[in-house]
Order: C-alpha cells, then structure tokens, then sequence
C-alpha cells in the first residue's frame, strides 16, 4: 500500500515482507494530531526494493513523531517509573537508539521519577518525555508510584544517588555496565 501525506511525502509499506520505505524527509513537520491530507492507495507491486527498512521502524517513528506533538497525558513529573523490559534497539530509527538507549540505561538501573530522567541525563526535556511516552505505549515502562512528592526523602535518595563505581567490582562489566558508566561521562 502507498500512503501519500498532502506536503510530505510518501510512505510505501510491503505487509507482507514487513518492510516499508518513504521519502519523506522532515518528520518532525507532520503532525499526527492535526488534520492533514493522506491518500492510502494498494500498489500492485509485491517486490520490495532496495533499501527498504523494517516496518517497526516506521511504527516507532510515528508514535515518537505523535509524542512530540502531544501533551502529556501518559506520565506526569512526579510518576515513578522503571523499565519493564529493553527494547529490540535494532528496529528503532537510527536517530533514536542513541537517547532510547540512555534512557533506558537510567530506568534499567534503578526506579526515577520522570521529571528527573532528562535532568541526569542532560538531554532535552521534550525529546525525553516523548521517549517516555513512547516506551511506556510499548510497554517497555512501567510506572511504580503515582504522583510522589518532590520533597521527601525517595526524591532526596534519587537526586543524590550517584552510580555505582563499576571499575572496582571483582568480576567484569557486563554490556548494561558500559552503557551505565557511558551515560554519566556524556
């Protein structure tokens, strides 16, 4: 099927091989809340060409793109939240491994609260919240305390905690522990 967004490109989707491939250069223009023109037509061609990228790529990039664009309705500042599981980083768009990962990284370790996860991690506070959002659709977060309040002594624990020192620990450091270290040295 070919999908035509009025302004924006195509996106051309092959269900049965579960690959798809677009032209569309500047996601961040398209609005999924807003109303826009798309045109879903069938195409009679089955061979996918060259290049053609994993379908789950596509959903990802969708779901961030309608993140970005829409308010928070799904995690609040003062949630406490962790992961649930890791993504499969290889379908994720390229341009979203590097800060998924560090998320991830961050929720793996231990429970935060969400308006601390772009603090720690210097990162902006919208791309990380829409990273969140999107995680948890997928069901890779999962949240552990509603609304906890700023001031206590949880909030205290998580501000100050620092990392653990992965160099002194007797055995050797396993793939989660680089990522760790890598996240507070960025």
């Amino acid at each position: 099927m070919q999908i035509c967004i009025d302004g924006c490109g195509d996106i051309s989707v092959y269900p049965k091989q579960q690959r798809y491939i677009t032209n569309i250069q500047d996601w961040q223009a398209i609005n999924f809340r807003e109303r826009i023109a798309v045109v879903v037509s069938a195409m009679e061609c089955d061979e996918v060409p060259e290049g053609a990228l994993p379908v789950n790529k596509l959903l990802w990039k969708i779901a961030f793109q309608n993140a970005c664009h829409s308010p928070s309705d799904t995690v609040e500042s003062n949630d406490l939240i962790k992961l649930a599981s890791w993504p499969d980083l290889i379908n994720l768009p390229e341009d979203l491994i590097a800060p998924v990962t560090r998320v991830c990284a961050l929720l793996w370790r231990k429970p935060t609260l969400v308006y601390l996860v772009p603090k720690v991690l210097d990162a902006s506070p919208v791309q990380t919240r829409a990273i969140l959002k999107v995680l948890q659709q997928f069901g890779h977060v999962r949240l552990v305390a509603y609304g906890v309040p700023e001031k206590n002594d949880l909030t205290k624990e998580l501000i100050c905690a620092s990392p653990p020192d992965m160099a002194s620990a007797q055995h050797p450091i396993s793939l989660i522990g680089k990522l760790w270290q890598r996240l507070f040295r960025s």
